[in-house]
């Protein structure tokens, strides 16, 4: 498990990503990195068509 500083360091890294989708897996591995847990999800669902889609973790 990381502590603060570490989190905080490994954050400050988020300027160096050159799309949308690159941060956003910096982001979740920080946090699994961070709080390591069993059977993560993220997900977005749609309303509309029924339809949800994500990513899975699962340890």
């Amino acid at each position: 498990m990381s502590n603060l500083y570490t989190i905080q360091k490994r954050f400050n890294t988020v300027q160096s990503y050159a799309n949308h989708e690159e941060l956003l897996i910096h982001i979740l591995q920080v946090y699994l990195d961070a709080f390591p847990i069993k059977d993560a999800y993220l997900l977005r669902y749609s309303p509309i068509g029924f339809v949800a889609e994500g990513l899975s973790e699962q340890a």
